[in-house]
């Protein structure tokens, strides 16, 4: 099933995106709206569905909601006009991609993005508890932050050379972000106390404390999407395959990331030292964007 569920975004690209401007945007937009989806089902199932109907239940709400969007997908199918295909720019089905570095690089940065998320939803346990709702306030806070960035980096990849710029920008956040949210990790229980979230804390302050830590580094996390698919998509045309190329180079890298970090990176590192690795990675990665921003990198790309 969720090989099926990776297809759905490059198959709306294909559908969304008719001309060159509209590539940063409706990505952008798309993936938002997806990963907003994925915080609601994130809250609904854990706290509404699973209490009240139990897993074969929630499992069979999950599988009427797909049945749904089949068949609207279906009606629209059937009834809407076909959109006109989006147009190729001359000679660019054969010229190789300028912006081929990126795949490499949006991979490691999903490496980076999943070290820190185990990290974090390791220590924000101690504090929250490791029961389903604890679980669930941290992923839907992690996936709101992926959300938002994701949302404002739409407006801003309006060209490959921006787009550049801003992924090296959403490089350097992800990096200060996370350090100074690890800096002050010492504050959280006290924090914790003065908002009422931990182990029998309230939802709401659970969320706050999770936000909080959580929020901001995840913004410049999300950005990195949309920055990315605009600077490998050469057209309108191309837009939908290179979502799909970004897409799984960023989930292989969050697969190494998730493993990596609870398996080697943890245990040979600890918390401190996982957290700087992954930071001067994503420095690493900053400057590879700024070198290929520069129009030195551009001539020799083009030579």
């Amino acid at each position: 099933p969720t090989g099926l569920m990776g297809a759905t975004l490059p198959l709306l690209a294909r559908h969304a995106i008719r001309e060159e401007r509209e590539i940063g945007a409706r990505i952008g937009l798309l993936y938002a709206t997806n990963t907003a989806g994925a915080v609601a089902g994130t809250l609904v199932a854990a706290f509404v569905l699973l209490p009240a109907l139990g897993q074969r239940a929630t499992v069979a709400v999950g599988a009427a909601l797909n049945a749904l969007v089949f068949v609207t997908a279906a009606l629209l199918a059937r009834l809407a006009p076909s959109p006109p295909a989006p147009s190729r720019t001359s000679g660019a089905a054969t010229a190789p991609a300028p912006g081929g570095w990126i795949l490499p690089a949006i991979g490691l940065s999903g490496v980076c993005s999943f070290v820190y998320e185990v990290l974090w939803t390791r220590l924000l346990g101690h504090v929250l508890g490791g029961s389903v709702y604890a679980f669930s306030t941290m992923l839907a806070s992690f996936l709101v932050g992926i959300t938002l960035g994701s949302a404002v980096a739409s407006r801003l990849a309006t060209s490959a050379p921006r787009a550049v710029r801003g992924f090296a920008a959403a490089q350097l956040g992800t990096a200060a972000l996370s350090l100074a949210a690890f800096a002050l990790v010492d504050g959280l229980p006290a924090l914790a106390v003065k908002l009422g979230a931990g182990w029998q804390g309230s939802v709401g302050a659970n969320a706050v404390l999770a936000a909080s830590v959580l929020l901001p580094a995840t913004l410049c996390i999300g950005a990195t999407f949309p920055f990315a698919v605009r600077i490998l998509a050469r057209d309108a045309a191309d837009a939908s395959p290179a979502s799909a190329r970004v897409y799984a180079w960023n989930t292989v890298g969050a697969i190494v990331g998730a493993l990596g970090a609870g398996f080697f990176v943890v245990p040979l590192l600890g918390y401190q030292g996982s957290v700087l690795a992954a930071a001067a990675l994503n420095l690493a990665l900053a400057a590879a964007a700024a070198f290929h921003a520069t129009p030195r990198a551009t001539g020799l790309l083009a030579a």
